[in-house]
């Protein structure tokens, strides 16, 4: 891996975005689900430690949760640890980041290994807490009743005592013996170890990617700009205005948690550069410091 290509990834894996590209500014894919998930789940949005003073979200979301298993699977496509073999053609990329990253925290087990694979099918096929697999040589490992629940603490799964037997019409939901418990705060604080374990390797020269890194960008990082489809998030949130040097500035508030997106526009009303700040301040001081924006330049209203 020559340099430029350890700076790719190390802009990629980042936790302060955007990074400069070619003249413009991207942000890592990899990054913003991170920064999703942890809005909706208590969690700092910047490194991921668990903040229960945070106002908004829950730590029990099923969607940041399917997020969560997103992010593994991203995770899984792009890194291996250096040295280490590929997997088989069609290996799930969720079960290879848990085992190169984070087999561990599931105590090696590849029972609690598959319950998270089916949960993952459950909750992304059809938004459920049933699993039963088509194919039925999975049935033993990924044919799971679930239960999930939140406990401030590292386990991520408890196994059942006996195989759920897939009956859905006779359920029985006051049986424990065949239910499989998933701890959805444990689960993030696995997924966000393994991001911080797959850092800790690339800084030690111990990550291999598994791609070239022109796809890594390519594929994974994007730019944003003003679009009128984003208009409807923007109501009855902070949206201010500027003008200097012949340009157009903007400030908006963007999701509870996530913080204020500055941008740029030239003097035909085209977006040049975007940046996100954790606060208003801090967008006005970026804008100050970027473009000279002054501090009491900005108003409600558009002029």
């Amino acid at each position: 891996m020559n340099s430029d290509e350890k700076t790719h990834i190390q802009n990629y894996l980042n936790r302060q975005q955007p990074f400069e590209f070619l003249g413009t500014k991207r942000h890592s894919t990899l990054v913003a689900g991170l920064r999703d998930c942890r809005v909706y789940t208590k969690r700092n949005d910047s490194d991921g430690v668990y903040n229960p003073d945070i106002k908004h979200g829950d730590v029990g979301n099923w969607l940041a949760c399917i997020g969560y298993f997103t992010v593994l699977d991203q995770m899984g496509s792009c890194f291996k640890p250096l040295g280490d073999s590929e997997p088989e053609q069609n290996y799930s990329t969720i079960k290879f980041a848990i085992e190169k990253f984070g087999y561990d925290l599931i105590e090696k087990d590849e029972r609690q290994l598959n319950a998270l694979i089916a949960l993952r099918n459950a909750f992304t096929h059809d938004f459920n807490l049933l699993n039963i697999p088509y194919n039925s040589k999975y049935i033993p490992l990924q044919q799971h009743k679930f239960t999930v629940m939140v406990e401030i603490n590292s386990w991520v799964v408890k196994l059942p005592k006996e195989l759920w037997d897939g009956n859905i019409d006779d359920k029985n939901f006051l049986k424990t013996t065949d239910t499989t418990f998933v701890n959805l705060f444990g689960f993030g604080q696995l997924v966000e170890t393994i991001y911080s374990r797959v850092c800790d390797l690339h800084n030690k020269d111990g990550l291999e990617i598994r791609m070239t890194t022109k796809t890594l960008i390519n594929k994974y990082t994007f730019v944003t700009s003003e679009h009128p489809i984003k208009e409807p998030q923007t109501m009855g949130r902070i949206k201010l205005f500027a003008k200097h040097n012949s340009q157009t500035f903007e400030i908006v508030e963007d999701l509870p948690g996530v913080g204020f997106y500055i941008y740029a526009y030239d003097i035909n009303g085209k977006n040049t550069h975007d940046h996100l700040q954790d606060t208003l301040q801090f967008a006005k001081e970026c804008a100050l410091e970027e473009f000279g924006v002054p501090l009491d330049a900005w108003t409600t209203a558009q002029t």
